[in-house]
């Protein structure tokens, strides 16, 4: 007989269940902390954005709030229409009633007659106008009802807001009214209020006070 070598049976290579369970484990273990890496890093992403945000919204608000404060009072220079009453009548053509300001001043914190525009807040009332006109006021020099013979008639156009009051401070102050110019002809100066009277001033606070 012949004798040969022994043979060996050779199996294929593979993976057996524990190593498959073990590398799932390994894995799963990893995606959680990668979910939690990004979780963390995304909160940090939208915690530093949002206060950016903030702070240039802030920013903004502050600006716009510098630049009307600055302006506060033009227009109306003058201790005789300080500290009285205001009221705000609508633009025609609407019926509603008039809002009253109880104070009238450059600037006011929390002013009655104007509510908040959300509850707890406070309301910054800031008043200023737009005319190139004396602040001090144009006198009246002639009242003919609504009709009024100013000094400086020219200073006015048809549009504009307009109070009339005494030329001196009194006290009790009357309760003015932010009148508005209908007619400037003839040098004349026209308002809707017919109680002007002659010797008294016309503040004049422009088209867009």
């Amino acid at each position: 007989m012949k004798s040969g070598s022994p043979q060996t049976a050779t199996h294929p290579g593979g993976f057996t269940l524990v190593e498959i369970m073990v590398a799932m484990v390994i894995g799963m273990i990893g995606i959680i902390v990668m979910m939690q890496v990004f979780a963390t890093a995304e909160a940090q992403k939208r915690t530093t954005t949002g206060t950016g945000d903030a702070q240039s919204s802030g920013a903004l608000a502050l600006y716009e709030l510098q630049g009307a404060i600055r302006q506060s009072g033009y227009g109306f220079n003058s201790t005789s229409v300080l500290n009285c009453a205001l009221s705000i009548p609508p633009p025609p053509p609407s019926t509603a009633a008039a809002r009253l300001v109880p104070v009238f001043a450059p600037t006011l914190i929390n002013p009655g007659g104007i509510p908040a525009g959300d509850a707890d807040t406070d309301t910054l009332l800031i008043a200023y106008g737009s005319s190139p006109g004396s602040s001090e006021g144009d006198a009246i020099v002639l009242a003919n009802g609504a009709a009024l013979s100013t000094q400086t008639p020219a200073n006015f156009a048809v549009g504009d807001r307009v109070i009339v009051a005494p030329p001196i401070e009194t006290v009790p102050c009357p309760p003015l009214v932010l009148d508005r110019v209908t007619n400037t002809a003839n040098n004349v100066v026209t308002i809707g209020n017919s109680g002007a009277k002659s010797g008294e001033l016309l503040f004049n606070l422009g088209g867009s006070p």
